[in-house]
């Protein structure tokens, strides 16, 4: 009997092929673990959202590479008789290369008076968050398709980055000099952070995967990292370009961020030293 495991790969490739999609392609048959005798066809069947094309494989553990059953299959099912020294367990993937047209599900208009800046979704995409020229953070509910929260900071010139933190309700921003915490369950808005160069303009804002840490990048030639357990605020030394971007690894170990000249650089983020630098020109 062969016994069939990790029919999870059916998923996962798909997913790592098909990047702005999600699992277009719902397997049906055959389940989890199930076991086929040796010399019976196996049916594959398959629910195929994207309706493209695909490629279907096994996974030949003798030799160590994955081998071809069909490819360019249009039917939603394929029946495959596999070879009879096909024994113990076996994996198998789909992968549809084919691309996609993104389709529009939703659209605002007017949503901000003036460039919307940055906008970014929840972890689980249910929310969306938007910052602007006109001063305005607002919080989308995408199902519902209305804002459902706003703030307005009439004191501000120029509002550039926002992120959530672990929900809907936790948020940080940057306000020209300043970064914000604004906590939406119990309204309560906060400046965590503000620069003591008062022209100084904070371009963009992330958050470390563990939700412990917060880096921004600043107008002013400088990063600025908090953390949001200790307080502790890091400020680099004033480097000759504008600092226009900066993100953490998914690892939150290290945080890269670009200038205005085109170079790049990587630190890490507990001794603050630079690990890596790169040239616009490679």
């Amino acid at each position: 009997m062969i016994k069939k495991k990790y029919i999870l790969i059916y998923l996962l490739t798909i997913f790592l092929n098909i990047n702005f999609l999600n699992s277009q392609i719902n397997l049906i048959n055959p389940k989890n673990n199930s076991s086929i005798i040796t010399g019976n066809p196996i049916l594959f069947e398959w629910e195929n959202l994207s309706g493209n094309p695909v490629d279907l494989y096994y996974f030949d553990a003798l030799n160590q590479k994955w081998v071809l059953i069909q490819s360019n299959i249009s039917a939603d099912n394929f029946l495959w008789n596999p070879p009879a020294n096909l024994i113990g367990s076996v994996e198998f993937k789909i992968i549809s290369d084919s691309y996609t047209k993104p389709s529009l599900i939703w659209e605002m208009k007017d949503a901000h008076f003036g460039e919307i800046r940055e906008a970014v979704f929840t972890d689980d995409g249910n929310f969306l968050a938007t910052i602007g020229a006109d001063n305005r953070v607002v919080v989308w509910n995408i199902a519902e398709r209305k804002a459902v929260d706003e703030i307005v900071l009439n004191s501000a010139s120029n509002m550039r980055s926002v992120k959530f933190l672990d929900n809907e309700f936790g948020l940080f921003f940057t306000a020209d000099n300043k970064i914000y915490s604004w906590d939406r369950l119990n309204d309560i808005l906060e400046i965590i952070y503000e620069s003591p160069i008062t022209e100084s303009i904070y371009y963009y804002l992330d958050i470390d995967p563990s939700k412990t840490k917060i880096a921004c990048a600043n107008k002013s030639n400088f990063i600025t990292i908090i953390d949001l357990i200790d307080k502790s605020v890091y400020n680099s030394t004033i480097l000759d370009y504008e600092i226009y971007s900066c993100r953490f690894s998914p690892d939150g170990s290290k945080l890269a961020y670009t200038r205005y000249d085109g170079n790049s650089y990587i630190i890490d983020t507990e001794s603050k030293q630079i690990l890596n630098e790169f040239s616009r020109h490679g």
